[in-house]
């Protein structure tokens, strides 16, 4: 999408460069899918990648918390 985003750009598409700057991503799957979307957004080595959200749908679901993407609140009864 990128790729398809510059070529555009590059043809004098005013629009595309307005999409690219507010472009946002979501990710709904497990571990595997938001590792495999992170991996490609760092292969293309873009220079202001876009944001990523994750929405948790696999069985393990640890990223978040290898990352520290989220609080963690202990509550003792």
């Amino acid at each position: 999408m990128y790729l398809t985003l510059e070529n555009i750009k590059v043809n004098g598409d005013e629009l595309a460069a307005k999409i690219e700057k507010q472009l946002r991503v979501i990710v709904a799957g497990g571990d595997g899918t938001a590792g495999w979307l992170l991996g490609v957004v760092s292969d293309l080595k873009l220079p202001c990648p876009p944001p990523i959200a994750t929405v948790p749908l696999g069985t393990g679901n640890n990223l978040q918390f290898a990352f520290c993407w989220v609080r963690v609140t202990l509550v003792i009864f």
